[in-house]
């Protein structure tokens, strides 16, 4: 199975590197045809090199975090066992990826530790300050330029990705808004070509209903229990030592709230503790291979009843749990995703 992987700002947004496109993004003070522009590094060069200086040293002080962490694991295991190609394409022009141990990788909008000169073409790696400091070490002229893509400039090796894209057999875009092309039609081309297509992000976007499966969440909590799934692990979840088992009944009996949950707030909460949850067309929930219908509360509002959930769960993987020990309600949301880092951390 041939796989090709598509990151955007999201996932690195979990290492607190602030997105283009954020409320309180990198826009803010910033115009973007003063710093982002073929036109600005033209007429004010020393200025865009400032801001990418910023960006570089932020970038520095950031750390990969555990989304970056599972797609290293997952193109290990994926080379180690022969299971097909990998390709990891990034829009980010941080080097997380690379510091997580991701080898096969294309940045298609160019990477922060580096440079270009626009006299020569000499390129090469430049981890300190443009600014001011600008002499290529090949021509010695003031020429050198980060070596990112501008706003206009064309987005790199789109034939190599275009190429992968038409071999692959799983598509899976994570942290990405999916509205800005070419990427935004990445999931066209693997649709095209019959590949499986999954989507990971903190909400159902515009353009999930091109996708296969969405898995809505922190890519930090949900993409490390879907590489485990892909490498024939059981979720951590549900893997539970007798002592996580106590404590999960524990959670239970002190964090029940509502009798009834929508069904889509609670595949959120389920997806957020690393289980596979899905709600179907008719309403119903899919827990792992169980199928939890909808029930109908004495008030008349329809949803899923968090005790029958919880059963069939139990059922399914032959936990030693009682279901009456948890209480009325699946419990609360802050507290689930606390007991899910234990998990993580057993």
């Amino acid at each position: 199975m041939n796989i090709v992987i598509l990151t955007g700002a999201g996932i690195s947004a979990e290492s607190g590197l602030a997105t283009f496109t954020a409320a309180d993004g990198l826009w803010n003070g910033h115009r973007i045809e003063g710093v982002c522009t073929p036109d600005a590094l033209e007429r004010n060069p020393d200025a865009v090199c400032a801001f990418y200086d910023e960006r570089k040293s932020e970038a520095a002080s950031a750390e990969p975090n555990p989304a970056h962490i599972a797609l290293a694991k997952l193109e290990r295991f994926w080379q180690e066992t022969g299971k097909g190609e990998f390709l990891l394409v990034t829009q980010n022009v941080d080097d997380l990826h690379e510091r997580s141990g991701s080898i096969n990788l294309i940045h298609m909008h160019g990477v922060l530790n580096s440079a270009f000169c626009m006299e020569c073409g000499w390129q090469g790696p430049r981890h300190g300050r443009l600014e001011g400091n600008r002499e290529c070490p090949a021509c010695e002229r003031d020429a050198l330029r980060p070596d990112i893509v501008l706003f206009g400039e064309a987005p790199r090796h789109l034939r190599q990705i275009e190429a992968a894209l038409e071999q692959c057999d799983l598509f899976v875009a994570i942290g990405t808004s999916g509205t800005v092309y070419p990427a935004a039609g990445f999931v066209e081309i693997a649709n095209t070509k019959g590949a499986e297509t999954h989507r990971f992000d903190t909400r159902l976007a515009d353009g999930s209903q091109h996708f296969d499966n969405c898995y809505v969440g922190e890519a930090g909590q949900t993409l490390p229990n879907w590489v485990n799934e892909m490498m024939g692990d059981k979720h951590l979840g549900w893997n539970l030592t007798p002592e996580q088992k106590a404590g999960f009944i524990r959670e239970m009996e002190e964090c029940g709230a509502h009798v009834t949950f929508y069904c889509e707030d609670m595949v959120r909460y389920l997806t957020n503790i690393g289980l596979d949850a899905e709600e179907m067309p008719d309403g119903s929930l899919r827990l792992y291979d169980q199928t939890i219908e909808p029930t109908q509360p004495e008030w008349g509002v329809p949803g899923i009843y968090a005790p029958d959930v919880l059963s069939a769960a139990i059922e399914a993987y032959g936990l030693d749990l009682k279901t009456e020990m948890l209480g009325r309600g699946f419990g609360h949301r802050d507290r689930l995703n606390q007991l899910a880092r234990s998990w993580n951390d057993a």
